[in-house]
């Protein structure tokens, strides 16, 4: 039997590094979902985990089965298996309207093969919500393998015939930047009284910017600009 994996039940932030990032994600999907998401119809939930999405979906109206690689705390995933071909058995000829696909794929090292199962799970004229984090910690050791570009994405959708409709950039700079501070912390390198007060100023800085970019007033002044983001959010369609 597949022992339980622990992972997010809800997006709501539960540790340092994910404040700027969990409820960005939370917002963008529940925007998504608000576009693309048809209102009946079978979604299945690829990489469920424990399935933060659920309620959402079936309030949605759509009726909701879950899939991933082991049983999650709540014993409540449908279909166990790899995201690759063959699908486990009790997905042999199943097809949904609608998929989700949430933080999952850096932790799968074959892409080809799982884009294919996504295609093959995914019915003519279907639509997939796809999540993955670009700037991100590690997690989930030791099965943290990828952090790809949107090009990337692009790519092995284009390769297993699916068609990219919606396509975000999840956080900004600022985010980013609220991230690193929260992940990293200042230390001397030497034992001497010039070394700690250094450290010491930058951790006061550190904090103050952490202040700051917590601070709505600030937030909604100040746009920090850049070329990195937390993640990406894309949404794709097999063609009828």
């Amino acid at each position: 039997m597949s022992e339980p994996l622990g992972r997010r039940s809800a997006y709501v932030p539960s540790a340092a590094g994910e404040r700027f990032l969990v409820l960005r994600l939370a917002s963008v999907i529940e925007e998504a979902l608000r576009t693309h998401a048809p209102r009946s119809g079978r979604v299945l939930d690829v990489g469920c985990g424990e399935q933060p999405l659920r309620g959402t979906l079936e309030a949605i109206g759509l009726h909701y089965s879950a899939f991933d690689i082991v049983q999650n705390q709540a014993r409540t995933v449908d279909h166990i298996g790899p995201l690759t071909l063959p699908l486990p058995a009790s997905l042999a000829g199943e097809q949904y309207e609608f998929l989700v696909c949430t933080e999952v794929l850096e932790h799968v090292v074959d892409w080809p093969g799982a884009f294919a199962a996504l295609h093959t799970l995914l019915a003519p004229g279907g639509r997939m919500l796809l999540t993955t984090p670009f700037v991100y910690p590690l997690h989930e050791l030791p099965h943290d393998f990828w952090r790809p570009t949107p090009f990337a994405l692009r790519h092995f959708a284009a390769a297993a015939g699916l068609r990219i409709v919606d396509e975000r950039m999840v956080g900004d700079g600022g985010d980013v930047l609220g991230t690193l501070l929260e992940t990293h912390w200042g230390f001397p390198r030497a034992s001497g009284i010039v070394a700690r007060l250094r450290a010491s100023l930058f951790e006061q800085v550190r904090r103050w910017l952490l202040r700051r970019l917590h601070d709505p007033g600030w937030r909604n002044a100040v746009e920090i600009r850049g070329p990195l983001f937390h993640g990406i959010l894309v949404v794709v369609e097999r063609p009828a």
